[in-house]
């Protein structure tokens, strides 16, 4: 009979998994041939014999999404959304990578919250000036 992981061990076993098999990946997204903006992915690539493995960690951490791809007899699997990316960041806080996987994720992450606040701090700027202009708009109507 095969005994099930706690939370805690299936965490520190995928860190385990993760620092063979993942890959921290920042994409850059572009319009008419310049960088508009960047994507962030943590991705686990493997032979499509693996897909229910990686089904099974979607299930476990309740993040990202298994892809098949059959013409390449690959699966992955993928966290792209920035909700479930922090939270593959608190786990590798929390139960850290070694060696050059260590390094590669604080690179990911310190470009990723690098991002997130430039983000935040554009969104603040465009809400202040849409609020100016909508207050200047009220008082000409």
């Amino acid at each position: 009979m095969k005994k099930e992981l706690n939370k805690i061990q299936f965490i520190q076993w995928f860190v385990g998994f993760a620092e063979a098999e993942g890959c921290f990946k920042i994409k850059p997204r572009y319009r008419n041939g310049k960088i508009i903006s960047f994507g962030f992915e943590f991705e686990i690539h493997l032979h499509a014999d693996d897909f229910k493995l990686l089904e099974y960690i979607k299930e476990r951490l309740n993040l990202g999404n298994v892809y098949l791809n059959t013409d390449r007899n690959a699966c992955n699997l993928t966290v792209a959304s920035e909700k479930e990316l922090c939270e593959i960041i608190r786990i590798f806080d929390s139960f850290p990578l070694n060696g050059v996987k260590y390094l590669d994720f604080q690179d990911f992450k310190e470009a990723f919250f690098f991002i997130l606040a430039v983000k935040i701090q554009l969104a603040k700027i465009w809400l202040i000036n849409y609020l100016k202009l909508k207050k200047v708009w009220i008082k000409a109507v």
